[in-house]
């Protein structure tokens, strides 16, 4: 058999080292990122490929599963405000509507009876207006470099 020169040896030596520190690290990040794996992996006396894959996991599922929950929530809290604004917004219309009917007494009655219509039609179409414009400077100071709201 052949001796095997002391340099590749120190090489080897300095590589399986390398490869203990490695293994160290991935162990260490498992135990931050899954710390239920973290056990079951020391538990089993795993490998370095092994440990590399539930790392690869656990840092999946942090980096997916997390975001896209609170996008959910984001969403649903979105979507509640929306139906509910809308509906204040009918009421508020609807109040005006009534509040011109009853405040003008018997001067918009019969033939005058479609000014208060119009009135309130207008009043919303403002409120409708205003809003569109406020969205839309929101959404273009989004790719603004400060990001800002103004």
């Amino acid at each position: 058999m052949p001796k095997i020169p002391d340099a590749v040896n120190k090489r080897m030596g300095a590589v399986s080292s390398r490869a203990r520190d490695r293994a160290g690290s991935v162990k260490k990040k498992l135990r931050q990122l899954d710390p239920k794996a973290a056990r079951v992996s020391a538990a089993q006396g795993a490998g370095g490929a092994k440990e590399a894959v539930r790392l690869a996991v656990a840092y999946a599922k942090q980096e997916t599963i997390d975001p896209v929950k609170s996008l959910g929530r984001y969403l649903a809290y979105g979507a509640i405000g929306a139906i509910l604004m809308g509906f204040g917004m009918v009421l508020l219309t609807l109040g005006l509507l009534r509040r011109i009917q009853t405040g003008t007494g018997h001067h918009l009655t019969r033939t005058l009876s479609w000014i208060p219509y119009s009135l309130t039609a207008l009043a919303a179409l403002v409120a409708l207006v205003l809003v569109a414009m406020g969205w839309r400077r929101s959404v273009r100071n989004l790719g603004s470099p400060s990001g800002g709201n103004v």
